[in-house]
């Protein structure tokens, strides 16, 4: 027996609620991530100003 179209089915609830994002959305938004992420471990060289501390704040939000 086939479900009725517009039944509730135990999962669809959610399913539904999640929006559909398009793949140059995702595209973009890996790459503005990553290049974020990048230039955070950028910034912790032993170079670059700042205190270890702050450094050592930026490579944690770099790698996390």
């Amino acid at each position: 027996m086939t479900p009725k179209r517009g039944a509730e089915q135990p999962g669809s609830s959610e399913q539904a609620s999640k929006p559909k994002e398009c793949l140059s959305c995702r595209v973009m938004g890996t790459g503005v991530l990553a290049g974020t992420g990048s230039y955070a471990i950028w910034q912790t060289r032993a170079v670059a100003p700042g205190s270890p501390g702050q450094k050592k704040i930026v490579a944690g939000l770099g790698l996390g």
